[in-house]
């Protein structure tokens, strides 16, 4: 069968959708962070989450275990790991 006249066979790659929407204009201007959210989020990039976080749980686990000095002594080695091992994720 023989397709009708003045119809192009690649009709169909020839209307497509637009690969992104077109840009649109920004509501508002951007504008710089409040130093107070600056010095939390480079808190929160830190070391300072990771290890207190690690210091809590090992000295409450090693604590229900045993008594004494060793749930100290455990909660210090825990952050000195915690920090050694964020420091190595970074690069240098």
């Amino acid at each position: 069968m023989r397709a009708p006249s003045g119809s192009n066979p690649d009709s169909s790659v020839a209307i497509r959708a637009p690969a992104a929407p077109p840009a649109r204009p920004l509501s508002r201007p951007l504008a710089a962070r409040p130093p107070w959210k600056e010095a939390l989020l480079d808190v929160g990039d830190g070391p300072l989450p990771r290890v207190a976080i690690t210091i809590v749980v090992a000295f409450v686990i090693v604590r229900i275990v045993t008594s004494g000095v060793v749930p100290y002594l455990a909660a210090i080695v825990a952050g000195v790991v915690a920090y050694a091992t964020w420091r190595r994720s970074r690069g240098r």
